[in-house]
């Protein structure tokens, strides 16, 4: 179950070192890291290393891995396996800067060389999959300033990709990814060979769950919205093929996908067994999910009707509008990260609101190029900060975030010198592990990054003395779940298991109503409410935004000011 497939190619080997083929990794040859504890596979001596044998090395001096990452090593020139580190202890990171920029320079000169394949296999051996796309727009855009056809370069990648066999399960997601990282309009030629690649991609087979089945047909739309392509960039050997993706989104019942196709390709609709057999309006009937105004606005796109697919749009815009005002704008990202479109429209109404951090946020996490922010947006933008709660200005200019060890056990020293401290924890889309622990004292806020420091064992110690300290007042949200959060990291469960939190006040329930939110019981209380546009951001990406820092210090230091007013009103004498 451990098998791993080598996808290097001659250029990666020669930046790299040799490849590793496919190879079990049999129990007895995995040891620990001596600096993250984790477990990783030594290199047998007839893979090859410098030391002709087991190097004593792991992944975490690659310093940018991950579990999906088997060959990440090979970037600080060991040919070993990955270690399931989340990037190494403090002392070991300064080994890390240098891998990442041999990785930044190596993809730029992947595109200089214009080879899509060397290019490829450094995306899949030696990026994280959340910091891809990232990556990928870095090295175009230095190719682009450098006056180099990074369109024709990407093009050329989506051909590759669309070649590629079946069983390589990525291509259709690296299709969707490369298709947002272009940055200049294409032309007609540009935009029909991209629909080539995308049609490739949406026939492949697929095997597994519904969302891998769904994967190809997911992306090739998204491509196609991605690269503008319109009707006139259709000919005649695209309809049949255009006709079946359409089916294909049907049966799958994306209705947003559907949608997004035909407004972007109406030219598909007729080339639809489905669709023109009138099954769409039969489907409508059978399946409550499916909107009931699918069948009459994919009539009006069809033919024409731009007066009542315009005020549907308006509609749309003005219903997106009202939500993100609401005190948990965050809902609206749940319902449009499936649609191109929505997608469009919210970012395009996030700026108009003053949201710019929201906006950044959903377009980066959506394999998107950042919006452009006028001038009417950063003044929208300050008009909402005034009606929002804000961290005072000293304390913003006294974040710290932490991403070594030994100062994290320094700042966890001087937290113990306080009376009381406010906790939050943010975590990680996919698999909800702690990634940023927020502590905040009257006047200062630290961020302790978890993905560098949550091996480390020694602050696991501090932080389990911090939390059974009963001179220590800690203030939590919503029940223990932020220490239990904290107490799941490897270097913190075994100091964390032998000790039972003290001083800890639920600050939720200190405000008589287990229902309400942060944001609600601090306009309540405060006068003002938080800023909850961010609570769906991607917190395991690195670096933090400035947006991010702000509104995670704040999430723990309104803790201090909510219990010294529901103190006082609930007779506990609070002296902050």
């Amino acid at each position: 179950k451990h098998r791993i497939t080598c996808h290097a190619t001659p250029s990666t080997v020669q930046s790299f070192g040799p490849p590793i083929m496919s190879a079990a990794w049999p129990a007895r040859r995995r040891r620990h890291c001596r600096l993250c504890q984790r477990c990783f596979v030594v290199c047998p001596a007839d893979w090859g290393t410098a030391a002709g044998g087991v190097a004593p090395l792991c992944g975490c001096t690659a310093g940018v891995l991950g579990p999906s990452m088997a060959l990440l090593p090979l970037l600080c020139g060991a040919t070993l396996l990955f270690c399931g580190g989340n990037g190494g202890c403090g002392e070991n990171r300064a080994n890390s800067a240098p891998a990442g920029d041999r990785l930044a320079a190596t993809l730029v000169e992947a595109v200089r060389s214009e080879d899509p394949r060397h290019f490829l296999a450094v995306l899949r051996l030696g990026v994280r999959s959340d910091q891809r796309f990232r990556r990928a727009v870095a090295a175009v855009d230095v190719a682009a300033a450098e006056g180099l056809p990074s369109t024709d370069f990407l093009l050329e990648c989506l051909d590759e990709l669309a070649a590629e066999p079946a069983e390589q399960s990525d291509s259709a997601t690296l299709v969707g990814l490369l298709s947002g990282a272009c940055a200049v309009a294409a032309d007609g030629r540009a935009r029909r060979r991209a629909l080539d690649a995308a049609l490739k991609i949406s026939v492949r087979p697929s095997m597994g769950s519904k969302k891998e089945i769904s994967r190809p047909i997911r992306n090739a739309v998204r491509a196609i919205y991605q690269w503008n392509i319109s009707n006139y960039d259709v000919e005649e050997r695209h309809l049949k093929p255009l006709g079946e993706l359409f089916d294909n989104l049907l049966r799958i019942r994306n209705w947003d996908k559907a949608l997004d196709l035909l407004f972007r390709l109406p030219v598909a609709a007729p080339h639809s067994s489905i669709f023109t057999s009138n099954a769409l309006h039969q489907q409508a009937r059978e399946h409550p999910a499916l909107p009931e105004n699918l069948g009459r606005l994919s009539e009006c796109v069809l033919w024409g009707n731009e007066e009542e697919v315009s005020l549907y749009i308006t509609a749309q815009k003005c219903a997106l509008r009202t939500a993100l005002r609401s005190t948990k704008p965050s809902k609206v990202a749940y319902t449009c990260c499936g649609s191109e479109h929505k997608l469009d429209w919210c970012v395009e109404a996030a700026l108009q609101e003053g949201m710019i951090d929201f906006a950044l946020e959903m377009s980066q996490s959506e394999w998107r190029r950042p919006p452009l922010v006028q001038e009417a947006h950063r003044t929208a933008a300050q008009q909402r900060h005034g009606r929002l709660l804000q961290l005072p200005k000293a304390v913003a200019a006294s974040i710290t975030v932490v991403d070594d060890e030994q100062e994290a056990l320094a700042a966890l020293a001087l937290l113990r010198e306080h009376r009381t401290v406010g906790l939050d924890v943010e975590e990680s889309r996919g698999n909800g592990f702690a990634v940023l622990l927020q502590l905040a004292t009257p006047r200062q806020v630290v961020l302790l990054d978890l993905q560098a420091l949550g091996a480390c064992t020694e602050l696991g110690e501090a932080w389990a003395a911090l939390v059974a300290d009963g001179e220590v007042r800690k203030l939590g949200f919503g029940g223990m779940q932020d220490l239990q959060s904290v107490a799941r990291l490897p270097g913190f469960r075994a100091a964390c298991r032998q000790v039972k939190p003290a001083s800890y006040v639920d600050v939720q329930q200190l405000g008589g109503k287990s229902d309400m939110g942060l944001a609600a019981l601090t306009e309540q209380v405060l006068g003002k409410p938080l800023d909850k546009s961010l609570q769906v951001s991607d917190w395991s990406r690195r670096p933090l935004t400035p947006g991010q820092v702000r509104y995670a210090a704040l999430d723990a230091w309104v803790l201090l000011d909510l219990f010294n007013a529901l103190g006082q009103k609930t007779d506990i004498r609070a002296s902050l």
